[in-house]
């Protein structure tokens, strides 16, 4: 009798293990995600750009995009949509589009660049924040603006309870690169130039008959003044 017990308390014990571990399996533990406190990180390193750089080899960089995703924060939310800053590997996803129309009205290149707001148009300077100012070949170069803290890109934070005053709002302090779009989706970060000493000129014109992909009734569209070449924009929603 005593060796049937010892017999069975050691096929429990063998099993025990096996149980822990599968119950561990089933939590739906999910891995934190680093890729807040790595962003915060960048802003300690001596280089910023370089560190900015590295992070975006590994995890992507903030852009505008329309839709929520994961590591979104609202930034705009009004009878146009909602915009949002999210963390993405590349600009596929991200807000508005700029197509490139060659002679015969073919698109021969397409970009998502965020932003469709121009830094110089029909002699019209309107330099600021997050304005596109330059397209060469398939490159397409913008300004855009990081906040330190990542949660400072939302512009709608929880509302006070009701009765207690809002608390006086302080962001993290911003820093301003250049974001060099490909065509193909891939993008790359630059140090500002702070005089846009290279920036091109656009002019408003009148469309050609435009590619059935081109859907949107908000299109219009531009020649780059420099080389001549006609790009077709989505109007800013007012």
């Amino acid at each position: 009798m005593n060796r049937i017990i010892l017999f069975s308390s050691l096929i429990i014990f063998l099993l025990l293990p096996t149980a822990c571990s599968h119950s561990k399996k089933n939590t739906g533990a999910v891995a934190p995600n680093t890729a807040t406190s790595d962003w915060k990180n960048i802003w300690l390193e001596k280089d910023d750009l370089a560190a900015l750089k590295k992070f975006s080899a590994q995890n992507g960089l903030f852009i505008e995009t329309g839709l929520k995703m994961k590591n979104s924060y609202l930034i705009n939310e009004d009878g146009c949509g909602e915009r949002y800053m999210t963390l993405v590997k590349d600009t596929q996803t991200a807000a508005e589009v700029v197509w490139e129309l060659d002679k015969k009205g073919k698109i021969v290149n397409t970009w998502h660049p965020g932003t469709n707001e121009l830094a110089d148009l029909d002699g019209k300077s309107t330099l600021g924040r997050n304005r596109i100012y330059k397209i060469d070949g398939t490159k397409l170069y913008r300004e855009i603006s990081y906040y330190e803290d990542p949660q400072d890109f939302d512009n709608f934070p929880p509302k006070p309870q009701p009765g207690t005053p809002p608390a006086p709002r302080k962001r993290s302090p911003s820093h301003l690169y250049h974001l060099v779009i490909d065509a193909n989706g891939s993008f790359d970060v630059h140090e500002r130039d702070e005089g846009f000493s290279n920036a091109d000129s656009f002019k408003k014109i009148n469309c050609p008959p435009l590619p059935k992909a081109i859907k949107s009734a908000f299109a219009y569209c531009i020649k780059n003044v420099k080389n001549k070449k006609t790009y077709v924009l989505q109007e800013v929603c007012t």
